[in-house]
């Protein structure tokens, strides 16, 4: 099966944590300047749920602000950390504040900052919408991602298993 572009919104308008493992097996694609288009199939997300006091959505809101979290589902939300970037794609309706954080893509080892660098997102991303951008989108080409058991996030002191992998990949 031919790889299509995601240009549904409804795929983005749901909850973070329902976004997240449906997110497993995409294709996250950036074109680059030489027209180089890099292809990535992601493999590890972690949900970001509206009103989690450790979301950077919940802290903008906190100082009366919004952030690219509170875009409509589809958009991308891009953080400078530790002297790199690490971006989610936005869930959700508009206002909510829900991210899925992309923590892993093949062939890359996992990392949240390994991800945007191979991708070479920064803060230029940030708000950009996937269904319209003609510089990073998402396809699907019917690979089906058989899932893990779900984790606790890396780094965040939860109990809630918003992590998720992949086990295996079938494809069509």
């Amino acid at each position: 099966m031919l790889a299509k572009k995601i240009n549904d919104y409804a795929f983005f308008l749901q909850s973070a944590e329902e976004l997240a493992p449906k997110l497993l097996g995409k294709i996250i694609c950036r074109k680059l300047d030489d027209d180089f288009i890099v292809r990535c199939r992601i493999n590890v997300t972690e949900a970001y749920c509206q009103g989690e006091l450790f979301t950077d959505a919940t802290r903008a809101e906190k100082q009366g602000k919004k952030n690219a979290q509170h875009k409509k589902g589809g958009h991308l939300f891009v953080k400078s950390i530790r002297g790199g970037f690490r971006f989610d794609i936005v869930a959700n309706e508009e206002g909510i504040g829900e991210g899925v954080l992309i923590r892993g893509i093949d062939p890359y080892k996992e990392g949240p900052m390994i991800a945007a660098d191979a991708l070479n997102i920064d803060l230029d991303f940030d708000s950009i919408n996937l269904l319209e951008s003609k510089e990073i989108w998402l396809e699907d080409d019917g690979a089906i991602a058989i899932l893990c058991k779900p984790t606790t996030r890396v780094g965040i002191d939860s109990d809630k298993e918003l992590r998720f992998f992949i086990k295996e990949i079938k494809f069509p």
